[in-house]
């Protein structure tokens, strides 16, 4: 009977791993069908509209060259020499990042590690300061961290962000929900425990088992200069309109949200900066994304905006 049962478990084992498989390749095969229509729109329309062309001309004369669909048409390709090891008491791989170990779980090999890092400086470039045409940075020259910030990094994963910046907070709340983060997560930050928050819970508009309200969860910070930060996979006009009252309320409270998850993201984040009295500014460039939803005319999106409040961030 036990062989048997093993038996029955190995088959239904195989069965649902090729059903996932069979799932993943028609979600990849549809994302990529997404995306060459979008590669396919702009070009036909760009030779339509002479406007359209102006406008988006950097972008479009780099699809052009490429030949083909690709997050960031704004900028140039570079890369980087990654340090990278594998702690073996830990059994964690990590890359090194301004003399600081960033861990990666369990499941990722070496250089998988590396490729996630150097996707993260080179193609995302999350860490510049809006100094070159890279529209996926979460900082600029007026909407930045400073000195004492409390961070509150919601949908951390890795928390590159996080670790570039915590020399100068006070603490930071690292927000992310996903159980495979929670041991590399610990590791990197191990040494900055006395200022570092791990929430492993949903950001939503109420407090539960799994889940969190960003008021309640910084009810303690009244006093301190927010920043806060949030790459949350299109979910951002949600978090952010369960901090309304907080950001009529108070002045010190700058905030970073991406913008390129959905077609109508940029708007309505716009909008609710707009109705709070915040100022707001968009990364340079444009990306095009089509892993969530078809993009609709102008296709190309806002990757980043930034906003605050002119006293907190002048």
């Amino acid at each position: 009977m036990l062989n048997l049962y093993s038996e029955e478990i190995s088959l239904r084992t195989i069965g649902m791993n090729i059903y996932y498989l069979l799932r993943m390749n028609l979600k990849e095969t549809l994302i990529s069908q997404r995306q060459d229509l979008t590669y396919q729109s702009i070009l036909l329309r760009s030779q339509m509209d002479e406007e359209y062309r102006i406008k988006y001309g950097r972008e479009i004369n780099r699809l052009l060259e490429l030949g083909r669909f690709t997050t960031y048409p704004s900028q140039e390709t570079i890369s980087i020499d990654v340090e990278s090891a594998y702690d073996k008491a830990l059994k964690l791989p990590y890359v090194m990042h301004g003399g600081r170990r960033l861990f990666f779980p369990r499941n990722y090999s070496i250089e998988q590690a590396v490729e996630a890092y150097s996707g993260y400086i080179c193609g995302d470039r999350l860490l510049g300061k809006g100094d070159d045409i890279s529209p996926h940075q979460y900082q600029s020259e007026e909407y930045c961290v400073r000195e004492g910030d409390v961070v509150v990094d919601v949908g951390c994963a890795e928390a590159l962000f996080s670790l570039d910046v915590i020399d100068r907070v006070s603490k930071v709340y690292l927000i992310e929900r996903d159980s495979i983060w929670k041991a590399p997560l610990q590791a990197t930050f191990a040494p900055y425990k006395d200022k570092v928050v791990f929430v492993q819970k949903l950001v939503s508009d109420k407090d539960g088992r799994s889940t969190v309200a960003l008021p309640s969860l910084l009810r303690d910070e009244a006093s301190s200069p927010l920043f806060i930060k949030m790459d949350i996979e299109g979910y951002e006009p949600k978090v952010v309109r369960t901090l309304l009252p907080l950001l009529k309320e108070r002045e010190d409270i700058t905030l970073s949200c991406c913008t390129y998850h959905n077609n109508d993201d940029a708007y309505i984040l716009e909008q609710l900066f707009h109705v709070s009295g915040y100022q707001f500014e968009y990364s340079k460039g444009y990306m095009l994304f089509a892993r969530y939803d078809q993009p609709v005319f102008p296709y190309f999106r806002h990757g980043v905006i930034r906003a605050g409040r002119q006293s907190s961030v002048s």
